[in-house]
């Protein structure tokens, strides 16, 4: 027992001094036919933070966040992780709003779809200079106004790194 309290110290130092440096907001439906959002943290020293939140019928968030998970990445993933999100803190964001959309059932869960990157990576200094900021969000005909990396190889990055997040968080509920 004295064992687990030491970790769980340990994981919550570490992390209090660390960055978040990329979040993934995702909606799920569960067996029971409630619906949440799922949110993986991963912060700047490796360690992946997850929590869930319950929606109503129309999409909205009920009560507070709960946080399920806590875990330190194996130093080799997380360096494949955080060089993605280096990168991607500097790519261009492009921004469109649509007037017509497609008319088809969207459930709400489905608008939780939603990448955050800190901005601005200066490789001299290894920081990040600006705040954080949504570069990939949901894509679907039905969405009116879209989020996402101006080049298709930024946009790639970004689809992959929502994957990684989303199997890692799913892995701990």
């Amino acid at each position: 027992m004295k064992s687990l309290i030491a970790i769980f110290v340990l994981l919550f130092n570490v992390s209090a001094n660390a960055e978040l440096v990329a979040s993934y907001e995702f909606g799920r439906l569960l067996d029971d036919d409630k619906t949440q959002v799922v949110v993986a943290d991963l912060d700047s020293n490796g360690t992946l933070a997850v929590s869930v939140q319950e929606l109503d019928k129309f999409g909205t968030k009920i009560g507070l966040a709960e946080q399920v998970g806590l875990k330190k990445l194996h130093t080799d993933n997380f360096n494949s992780f955080f060089w993605s999100v280096k990168n991607l803190s500097n790519v261009e964001v492009k921004e469109q709003s649509f007037a017509a959309v497609c008319e088809i059932y969207v459930a709400p869960y489905a608008f939780y779809d939603n990448l955050t990157v800190a901005r601005g990576y200066d490789w001299g200094s290894n920081v990040f200079l600006q705040d954080s900021k949504m570069i990939l969000g949901p894509q679907g005909c039905w969405v009116g106004y879209r989020v996402s990396p101006a080049v298709e190889r930024d946009y790639h990055t970004a689809l992959n790194l929502k994957s990684v997040l989303k199997v890692l968080a799913l892995e701990m509920l």
